[in-house]
């Protein structure tokens, strides 16, 4: 047992092995993540990506679209003339075009 022990693949043998006599697969499970370094790294290094991406899109998705149509000029009482209710007025930014054009059915009256 000794000579397991002195190494890591030995010691996540021996929770292995103790995990099943003992039934403390938390504690067991705890020791191999511990000899298993490059998982938790890998994993909290996958979570700041995941947040850098998250980050950038959403900055991305919140720029205005610079060949826009929309005229600055309008004002919001003449905008409230013409919309309905449940009408949504987004802006110009990327993300109110992707809803925009996500709000574009099949059934829209638009020809292709």
């Amino acid at each position: 047992m000794t000579i397991l022990a002195r190494s890591s693949v030995g010691r996540i043998l021996l929770h292995l092995l103790a995990m099943l006599g003992d039934r403390c697969v938390r504690f067991h499970f705890e020791g191999i993540l511990r000899e298993l370094r490059w998982i938790t790294s890998g994993l909290a290094m996958l979570a700041r990506v995941r947040n850098r991406l998250i980050a950038a899109s959403a900055l991305y998705l919140t720029q205005p679209i610079k060949h826009s149509i929309t005229d600055p000029s309008v004002d919001p009482e003449s905008l409230a003339a013409v919309l309905n209710r449940g009408d949504l007025a987004l802006g110009n930014s990327r993300f109110a075009a992707i809803i925009s054009h996500s709000r574009q059915g099949p059934n829209s009256g638009r020809s292709p």
